[in-house]
């Protein structure tokens, strides 16, 4: 995914104040859509959300019509799972309609939650995230899956453990203490694996190695002998708000 893609999706950021839920209106995300997708290719989108159901909601590309190819792109920034991308198929070469699974998952990189599901109403659309365990002071662990491992080194996975505890990845006041978490034997090996790959085409395999491991000991997470294959275990204090401001309301 080319980095000026993502430098839009930052520069689109709503706010970085933490909160779990909001509203916004019809008439503010059809120029919020339009503007993003304007953003992203370069050229003059016009969209018009659409209530097509009583909860449900769609978008709709108004005044041209999006390319397989920026297609492709959004599924990408987004993440998008293989029954994510049946949703998308199509068999001609333009899309006019974004469906709501694909736009709320696109939508929620520029709001402060990960979204977890969305509701059409008279005034808007409802984005409703899951609850905020930062605020918890427990201990938290979660399964990584096939998906989520692929190419993981250790930015993917703090950004990726960050959305499980219902922090948007993508906030840009966010921080991480690499001495609160920890992960399975397995999960370090990929880890390790995925950072020697960087640096094996410059310095060699032996050196690569070398350099992957020290990045891992300076900033990466803990290896737990006892965390079975897959488990990553998040301690409180992992997440860190960088100003006063992204972290009032958030108790971290």
């Amino acid at each position: 995914m080319e980095a000026k893609y993502k430098e839009v999706m930052e520069q689109m950021y709503l706010s970085s104040k933490p909160m779990q839920a909001g509203m916004i209106g019809w008439d503010c995300l059809d120029t919020l859509f339009g503007k993003l997708l304007s953003k992203l290719f370069e050229r003059k989108i016009q969209t018009e959300l659409k209530r097509s159901d009583y909860y449900e909601w769609d978008v709709k590309i108004c005044n041209t019509a999006l390319s397989a190819d920026e297609l492709e792109i959004i599924l990408e920034l987004i993440n998008a799972l293989p029954n994510e991308r049946e949703l998308c198929m199509i068999n001609d070469e333009v899309v006019e309609i974004i469906p709501k699974k694909i736009a709320q998952k696109l939508f929620s990189q520029i709001l402060p939650f990960p979204v977890f599901c969305s509701h059409a109403a008279d005034e808007g659309i409802w984005f409703i995230g899951r609850q905020d365990l930062t605020k918890t002071g427990e201990t938290y662990k979660f399964v990584l899956s096939n998906h989520e491992t692929e190419n993981l080194d250790i930015n993917k996975l703090y950004r990726l453990s960050a959305e499980k505890l219902g922090v948007n990845q993508n906030n840009p006041k966010l921080r991480f203490d690499c001495r609160k978490i920890k992960v399975a034997p397995n999960i370090m090996d990929i880890i390790i694996q995925t950072h020697t790959e960087k640096y094996i085409a410059v310095v060699g395999e032996h050196e690569a190695r070398n350099q992957a491991c020290m990045e891992v000991c300076q900033v990466g997470p803990k290896k737990d002998e006892i965390l079975v294959d897959f488990i990553v275990e998040i301690e409180h204090g992992f997440i860190i708000w960088d100003d006063k401001e992204s972290k009032e309301g958030a108790d971290v």
